[in-house]
């Protein structure tokens, strides 16, 4: 319901996610605060918020209740920790100073002094399609005599029919709540003209939505619309909770590929998922008609005072709409690298036009250059999702696709030393971009 993370008091830099089951090692910061922001896409209308009270209790017993009134909501930490489990309680309240009907949230974690320990490597977790609950109409195991089973894992697969209507829904059994790498393995076969398709699916974990417009692209390379026989692979990092979690891929639109099975996987040491609209900007953001010259992360709910077209297909439903033609404008997050080394950003956006923005690494108010991303114009998808009736009402979408709302992934490899590195995405004179 709320995204928590600890901050910088001095810089307002990023540090991390707070979540249930978080890790904390107080040696590594210092000058901290919580920070906690409504999550609009979780059913809290981020307008009825006039105040959030944050109580943080030790390992003790002991409880420590602050109030503030100002989003981005912030509360400083203790100047002494006290280690052991600990938590937090999260009331949002109206401007009576009632907690809103729209309820509270409560996580435990862990505060320390010192990394955790590294447990064992995690044994990936492998679930065939053709041993999930299917639901549609048209929507099948095949296998064996069928040549496009011949390389799937266990000799068979799942086949959507229709274009829309139907899922395949796994069930997840985690030991812990955390963050893991979603492999899915599919098949999609190539137009006749040798170009690649993509075939999205809808995304849902324990009925939450995580992608509208989880690409699925050609894994084939025969100009053959038949020859599904080549199998790939998509990842996505995503949350679970303990014990049973649901995961759903359903068609809105383009049917769907043949998937032959799902893993969760351990992610990768240094993997992390930065959401554009959570990115610390230059500037306050300005929800009005006439505020474009500010980035502004977009939700649902404020696209409408906003006056804008909301652009599906954003991962989480939400992204950041960047500054129209200000060079000052500016993103950035910070990221703990596990050792010194090579390290990749992919970046996820949309736009109409190439707009390019520089990466650099800031340290003591000193920026040295990256990398530029290119940014180079998307092309419209071939459809729109017809599954927009979870939007509001009043909320407006495109039509007709467009540039806007073919989301596309850049990457840019550099060097960072082990440790703290804040990096900045900007400072390049731009019309508007998104990112998610």
């Amino acid at each position: 319901m709320f995204s928590i993370s600890l901050v910088n008091t001095q810089t307002g830099v990023l540090l991390g996610g707070i979540k249930e089951g978080t890790w904390l090692d107080t040696s590594a910061y210092d000058n901290v605060a919580f920070r906690v922001i409504p999550d609009a896409d979780s059913g809290i209308d981020p307008t009825l918020v006039s105040r959030v009270r944050l109580t943080l209790t030790d390992v003790n017993g002991t409880a420590l209740a602050q109030t503030d009134s100002e989003a981005p909501f912030t509360f400083y930490a203790p100047s002494t920790w006290v280690h052991g489990d600990a938590s937090l309680l999260i009331e949002p309240l109206d401007s009576t100073g009632e907690v809103l009907a729209i309820g509270s949230e409560h996580i435990g974690f862990i505060v320390a002094d010192g990394p955790a320990a590294v447990d064992a490597p995690m044994t990936p977790l492998r679930y065939q399609a053709e041993d999930a609950v299917l639901a549609g109409t048209t929507i099948a195991t095949v296998g064996d005599p069928d040549p496009n089973a011949v390389d799937a894992d266990a000799g068979a697969y799942v086949d959507y029919g229709e274009p829309s209507g139907e899922s395949v829904s796994f069930t997840v059994d985690m030991p812990e709540a955390g963050t893991y790498e979603l492999n899915l393995r599919y098949a999609l076969s190539q137009n006749a003209d040798g170009t690649d398709r993509n075939r999205p699916l809808r995304l849902e974990i324990n009925d939450q939505l995580v992608d509208r417009m989880f690409d699925l692209p050609s894994t084939t390379d025969s100009a053959d619309p038949t020859d599904f026989t080549m199998f790939g692979d998509r990842t996505i990092l995503i949350n679970l909770q303990a014990g049973s979690n649901t995961i759903t891929l359903s068609s809105n639109g383009a049917s769907g590929p043949n998937i032959d099975y799902l893993e969760v996987r351990q992610p990768a040491a240094g993997h992390v998922v930065i959401q554009g609209e959570d990115m610390l900007l230059s500037a306050e953001p300005d929800y009005t008609s006439t505020g474009s010259s500010t980035n502004r992360p977009i939700t649902t709910e404020n696209i409408v005072a906003i006056g804008d077209t909301f652009r599906v297909g954003a991962e989480g439903a939400s992204y950041l709409d960047w500054a129209f033609g200000n060079a000052e404008a500016y993103a950035e997050f910070n990221y703990q690298a596990p050792a010194a080394g090579t390290y990749s950003m992919t970046v996820t956006y949309a736009g109409a036009t190439d707009r390019p923005l520089d990466l650099v690494r800031v340290a003591d108010s000193e920026t040295t250059a990256i990398g530029t991303f290119g940014f180079a114009a998307t092309a419209a998808p071939g459809y729109l999702p017809d599954d927009l009736g979870d939007l509001p009402s009043n909320v407006n979408v495109s039509d007709v696709p467009s540039g806007w709302e073919g989301w596309s992934t850049e990457t840019l490899t550099f060097h960072l030393e082990a440790g703290n590195n804040l990096l900045r995405l900007g400072d390049v004179p731009t019309d508007p971009i998104s990112t998610r």
